[in-house]
């Protein structure tokens, strides 16, 4: 670290400054000595001040400091806190370097690794499905470590409707946080009454709370984290919204066309009325960092995240849901940081 080896500062200056006092004595009198005195500490304080700021390196106690680009303060809460909580456990470790950890707000997954291309932050939060699509446009930018998954909720309140498969009858709503579904959905869409074709209906996200209180019928594809309280409180209306699950047959067809999209379990218990975990398609959320950012930093990050201890799962659930083991799944689809890889034993480069 810079400053271990100070750079001596000039000295001398004491004489210099009993010379002028000696001969303002004699020159000009004590009537005038005061003034001189006053005005020689002035130029003492200013030339030592110039000197300082010249000679002296950096102080030894300085640390670094990393920006981590994260979503939304208000969209996304929880993803905020993960972040928040995510620096103050990096703050608490010393090793393998001392840093700080600073989460931003930095808008949509997309501007994020636009933010990170242009070097304005060191490492952001993304989903799975931005960084498979986007990060070959963003060559300077790789995968640090897969996080939690956010479920793809199949909704509804039609009676009846329990189970959807590739044959679907339904009108659908994909909200804009994935995109992915709406594509698969438009191309499983079929014709009604033998000869109206139907596309799936693409929404706003900011309309999701809504669209849960008020949407009669249609089927609502919604990505979200496992019990989400807007769901939970649409269950609990006087039309009851209900959670459907997805066939086999369409879990595979989905992850086929889309393999970044895993199947996970929605831990049992999530909602009102589910005894038993349901497998529902999950997009994960991604950890990426610049190429460019040397190995200490993504070790600390990496210890940070799979070697705290479990008191953090009291403070954020989130950390309950990271796999280590998915880092080498994703890495068969993305390119990772080479300090990711040596820690998990897999190529770093997408083969």
């Amino acid at each position: 670290m810079r400053g271990s080896n100070p750079t001596p500062v000039p000295i001398g200056f004491a004489a210099f400054a009993r010379a002028a006092l000696l001969v303002a004595t004699v020159v000009m009198g004590p009537a005038v000595l005061g003034t001189v005195v006053k005005a020689t500490v002035l130029m003492a304080t200013i030339l030592i001040a110039a000197i300082t700021l010249v000679a002296l390196p950096a102080p030894v106690g300085a640390v670094p400091v990393y920006k981590l680009l994260a979503g939304g303060k208000a969209q996304a809460a929880p993803r905020w806190k993960f972040g928040v909580d995510l620096a103050r456990m990096w703050k608490e470790r010393d090793e393998p370097l001392p840093a700080h950890l600073v989460p931003i707000d930095a808008g949509d997954p997309e501007n994020r690794l636009r933010t990170l291309a242009r070097g304005r932050g060191d490492f952001a939060i993304v989903d799975a499905e931005t960084a498979a699509e986007k990060l070959p446009e963003f060559p300077r930018i790789t995968v640090v470590a897969v996080l939690w998954p956010e479920f793809l909720h199949a909704l509804s309140r039609k009676p009846g409707l329990r189970k959807i498969g590739t044959r679907i009858q339904e009108e659908v709503w994909v909200f804009d946080n994935v995109f992915y579904p709406h594509t698969i959905f438009t191309e499983l869409s079929q014709r009604r009454n033998g000869e109206e074709e139907w596309l799936p209906v693409k929404l706003d996200a900011g309309l999701i709370p809504d669209a849960l209180d008020y949407a009669d019928g249609p089927l609502l594809l919604v990505a979200t984290l496992a019990g989400d309280p807007g769901v939970t409180r649409a269950m609990a209306g006087e039309n009851p919204i209900r959670l459907v699950s997805y066939s086999q047959r369409l879990l595979e067809e989905m992850k086929l066309r889309a393999p970044y999209l895993l199947t996970a379990p929605l831990p049992k218990g999530s909602y009102p009325g589910q005894p038993k975990n349901l497998e529902l398609p999950a997009l994960y959320r991604i950890l990426v960092a610049r190429k460019d950012i040397p190995p200490g930093p993504v070790e600390k990050m990496l210890s940070t995240l799979y070697d705290s201890d479990d008191s953090m799962e009291m403070f954020n659930p989130l950390f309950t849901r990271l796999k280590p083991r998915l880092n080498a799944v994703f890495a068969k689809l993305m390119p990772f940081h080479p300090a990711t890889a040596e820690r998990f034993r897999f190529n770093p480069d997408v083969p």
